[in-house]
């Protein structure tokens, strides 16, 4: 909801379109009435006057329904813009360094995103829409009879509250397809870093049978999660139409009764549907909503709030007489097995050294300790006699030039 805060004016606009947008749907029923008791001798207003009326209400209802699409569409995008900008800022802060979740950073930006900005975001925008528009069409309502309305609301409320019986279990399943798709993105990232190794010794199969059954698991999780907002959508729209049915029966006898005309008959009917339609979406409107909780949960995991506290150090020369390891010792976080052990070493000014070791020995981690990438080591490095750690980074790494195998360009 911070983005929302931030746009809280735009945001009013957007709702004060939605409302016009809700009056002009329920405008569309008060004219249907018009139209039959003028034909039927009710009332006396002009056939040339129900047209005009008509042609000013179909260019206004075009004009303000695209002025409200355009905008939900270019607030609900800004955000997913702000958001995908905030995560990169969080990957590029410091902490985040060296860290092995490429795989869950590729499923925030591929698939997290995307679900909160269609089922989150986009769905909070009509969900209040379809409010407004149950709301102003309850008001027709009481204004016409308020026995009527009573029943509506009741029945409303039992095609309301029965599918939120099965809020958890959407979620549920919601979380089982984010999981798969960690899963799948995660083997095809092994696919692609260790394409060399699997050719090199004949693992063709192997790889191909792993992926092939995380993709039958996602696409089974997904096909799940389908199914069932099917469930949940049919089952909305069943108890919806079982309910207009009754009250429409209803709305009949009362005007066989003569509380009201057959064109007030006709602008109920009508309008009705703008009482039940929201209550058929709503619930399967916040099903999607709360369905996206575990995208949310993933996303702030990685999100830093907090803005990096920034360097206030004048650029200077580091000129270090040597760089001396004392007693590093340094593994990754899911490793258990030390990359380096008890390693002292110094590196003096003005001397030339060679590194040499096998594949996995700790060459490229040394340098990336010497350049402050990995902070989480035992021990101590000193340039100097100043510990690494009480260093600013940022100036001294302008000190150091580094050219990896894999090179990158900006």
């Amino acid at each position: 909801m911070i983005y929302l805060k931030k746009r809280w004016l735009f945001c009013i606009y957007i709702i004060l379109l939605g409302v016009i947008v809700a009056l002009l749907s329920v405008f569309q029923g008060i004219m249907l009435q018009v139209i039959v008791d003028t034909a039927v001798g009710n009332i006396t207003i002009g056939f040339l006057k129900i047209i005009v009326v008509i042609c000013l209400y179909v260019t206004m209802n075009y004009v303000f329904n695209l002025l409200y699409k355009k905008n939900l569409c270019k607030i609900c995008i800004d955000i997913i813009m702000d958001i995908k900008n905030k995560l990169i800022d969080s990957f590029l802060m410091e902490n985040n360094i060296g860290s092995n979740n490429l795989a869950e950073i590729l499923v925030l930006l591929e698939k997290d995103i995307s679900q909160i900005f269609e089922n989150y975001y986009f769905n909070f925008f009509i969900l209040i829409n379809e409010v407004i528009l149950f709301v102003v069409a309850i008001c027709y309502l009481c204004y016409v009879n308020i026995i009527l309305t009573i029943v509506v609301l009741i029945s409303g409320i039992i095609s309301v509250l029965m599918p939120q019986v099965f809020v958890r279990r959407s979620q549920d399943i919601n979380v089982k397809y984010l999981n798969a798709n960690k899963e799948y993105i995660h083997n095809i990232k092994e696919l692609i870093n260790g394409l060399v190794t699997i050719k090199i010794f004949g693992l063709d199969n192997k790889i191909k049978i792993k992926i092939q059954n995380s993709n039958l698991k996602l696409e089974t999780e997904h096909k799940q999660q389908m199914n069932y907002r099917s469930f949940i959508e049919c089952l909305s729209s069943s108890v919806s139409f079982l309910v207009l049915a009754c009250n429409v029966v209803f709305a009949g006898y009362l005007s066989y009764k003569g509380y009201f005309t057959i064109g007030t008959v006709l602008a109920i009917m009508q309008i009705m549907n703008f009482v039940m339609y929201p209550l058929m979406q709503i619930p399967s409107i916040i099903v999607e909503m709360k369905s996206v909780n575990p995208a949310i949960n993933n996303i702030n995991k990685y999100m830093v709030w907090k803005e990096e506290k920034k360097e206030n150090v004048a650029q200077k020369a580091f000129n270090s007489n040597s760089i001396r390891f004392e007693n590093v010792s340094f593994k990754l976080n899911d490793e258990e097995k030390y990359i380096l052990e008890n390693i002292n070493i110094e590196f003096e000014k003005n001397k030339k050294y060679v590194i040499v070791g096998n594949s996995g020995s700790g060459k490229t981690t040394l340098l990336k300790l010497i350049l402050g990438i990995y902070k989480n080591f035992q021990g101590n490095i000193f340039v100097n006699k100043e510990n690494i750690k009480n260093l600013p980074l940022t100036e001294w790494r302008k000190n150091i030039t580094m050219i990896e195998q894999d090179v990158f360009f900006v």
